[in-house]
């Protein structure tokens, strides 16, 4: 997942031209790029000046992080505590992603009109923080797999962050929605590289019973820190409003 982040690196190589705007060897006029500045910063200053616009990007980016994160390492951190084999490991992520799509097709109707969207979306991080824990501490398979569920099912909120954003940004939606995809972007870069260096150093080589590592809860910091994120992104959000 981090190869989107590096794909994108040479983009700074191509600021003098826009080829998907321009002939690509019409230089870009010094007052194009200038105006693109403005612009970009005119974009912080309004989701700045809206709290619950600021609330949702602080949130989208932080579920972005940390699924990006968690998905890059969940697979070898289970081989590790769980010794999970090939369908073991395949079967849990089946159902983080089932459980997911299943969470975006539910939230409407289960939180989202019944208490009002952003009260809902804080709702669902926090179900998802709760998750995180759950894998943590959890030591049967079974448990396991029904926390990834909870997790995955919370992620699913993600759709609904988005559709958030927009409401009532008029002519803005577009500067709103481009500046969100650049956050989406550096957390899709960062999460990985943040989430495997936690897992390189919380989990040892060591020659003990793979049954011990079932109770080592170190090696669950990967699931810790993306509780506190999504508790903190949601309990934030919370009192936002309706």
């Amino acid at each position: 997942m981090a190869c989107g982040g590096i794909v994108i690196v040479p983009a700074l190589i191509l600021v003098p031209s826009m080829t998907e705007t321009v002939d690509g060897t019409t230089p870009l006029a010094d007052a194009s790029i200038g105006d693109s500045v403005r612009s970009t910063v005119a974009t912080f200053g309004l989701v700045l000046s809206r709290r619950a616009l600021l609330l949702l990007f602080v949130l989208n980016f932080t579920m972005n992080l940390v699924s990006n994160g968690l998905q890059d390492v969940v697979i070898y951190w289970s081989e590790w505590k769980f010794d999970f084999g090939t369908t073991q490991v395949a079967f849990s992520m089946s159902l983080l992603s089932i459980a997911t799509v299943a969470g975006a097709m539910a939230f409407p109707g289960l939180l989202g009109n019944p208490c009002g969207y952003l009260r809902g979306i804080a709702a669902m991080t926090m179900l998802g923080a709760a998750g995180c824990v759950a894998c943590g501490v959890v030591t049967g398979t079974f448990q396991l797999y029904v926390a990834i569920v909870v997790v995955g099912f919370a992620w699913g909120v993600q759709p609904a962050i988005l559709s958030q954003m927009c409401v009532g940004g008029g002519r803005d939606v577009g500067r709103i929605q481009g500046l969100n995809y650049a956050f989406v972007q550096l957390a899709s870069f960062t999460g990985p590289y943040v989430w495997w260096w936690m897992y390189s150093a919380t989990i040892t080589d060591d020659d003990s019973d793979d049954r011990t590592h079932l109770y080592n809860t170190t090696s669950s910091l990967v699931w810790w820190v993306a509780a506190a994120l999504m508790g903190a992104s949601g309990l934030m959000l919370l009192g936002a409003g309706k």
